[in-house]
Protein backbone atom coordinates (compact mmCIF):
# COMPACT_ATOMS: atom_id res chain seq x y z
CA UNK A 1 0.00 0.00 0.00
CA UNK A 2 2.71 2.40 0.51
CA UNK A 3 4.68 1.63 -2.12
CA UNK A 4 1.67 2.23 -4.06
CA UNK A 5 0.89 5.64 -2.43
CA UNK A 6 4.76 6.70 -3.35
CA UNK A 7 4.07 5.60 -7.03
CA UNK A 8 0.97 7.64 -7.04
CA UNK A 9 2.09 10.83 -5.77
CA UNK A 10 5.48 10.24 -8.19
CA UNK A 11 3.07 10.46 -10.97
CA UNK A 12 1.81 14.06 -10.15
CA UNK A 13 4.91 15.24 -9.46
CA UNK A 14 6.11 14.16 -12.96
CA UNK A 15 2.92 15.43 -14.42
CA UNK A 16 3.54 18.60 -12.45
CA UNK A 17 7.00 18.44 -13.94
CA UNK A 18 8.57 18.28 -10.42
CA UNK A 19 11.16 15.68 -11.58
CA UNK A 20 13.19 15.38 -9.11
CA UNK A 21 10.71 15.35 -6.74
CA UNK A 22 8.73 12.65 -8.53
CA UNK A 23 12.25 10.40 -8.59
CA UNK A 24 12.60 10.14 -4.61
CA UNK A 25 8.75 9.10 -4.93
CA UNK A 26 9.06 6.44 -7.23
CA UNK A 27 12.64 5.30 -5.46
CA UNK A 28 10.38 5.26 -2.27
CA UNK A 29 8.09 2.78 -3.62
CA UNK A 30 10.70 0.75 -4.97
CA UNK A 31 12.49 0.72 -1.22
CA UNK A 32 8.76 -0.11 0.08
CA UNK A 33 8.15 -3.33 -2.69
CA UNK A 34 11.29 -3.87 -4.64
CA UNK A 35 9.44 -6.51 -7.24
CA UNK A 36 7.12 -3.51 -8.13
CA UNK A 37 7.84 -3.50 -12.48
CA UNK A 38 5.63 -0.11 -13.21
CA UNK A 39 7.72 1.86 -10.13
CA UNK A 40 11.41 0.32 -11.71
CA UNK A 41 9.58 1.52 -15.45
CA UNK A 42 8.58 5.12 -14.62
CA UNK A 43 11.61 5.40 -12.85
CA UNK A 44 13.64 4.04 -15.85
CA UNK A 45 11.98 6.55 -18.12
CA UNK A 46 12.29 9.54 -16.01
CA UNK A 47 16.26 8.63 -15.52
CA UNK A 48 16.43 8.31 -19.65
CA UNK A 49 14.26 12.10 -20.16
CA UNK A 50 17.05 12.99 -17.40
CA UNK A 51 20.16 11.68 -19.43
CA UNK A 52 21.00 9.23 -16.96
CA UNK A 53 21.41 6.06 -19.50
CA UNK A 54 23.07 4.19 -16.76
CA UNK A 55 20.62 4.35 -14.26
CA UNK A 56 17.61 4.04 -16.72
CA UNK A 57 19.14 0.89 -18.20
CA UNK A 58 19.48 -0.58 -14.20
CA UNK A 59 15.64 -0.14 -13.92
CA UNK A 60 14.93 -1.39 -17.26
CA UNK A 61 16.69 -4.66 -16.43
CA UNK A 62 15.23 -4.83 -12.87
CA UNK A 63 12.03 -4.51 -14.39
CA UNK A 64 12.28 -6.86 -17.39
CA UNK A 65 13.51 -9.57 -15.04
CA UNK A 66 11.10 -9.24 -12.68
CA UNK A 67 8.33 -9.57 -15.56
CA UNK A 68 9.63 -12.38 -16.79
Amino acid sequence: RLALAHFNLGLVLEDREKKSAALKAYQEAIKHAPDFVEAHCNLAQLYEKLGRKRDAFRHYAAANRLSE
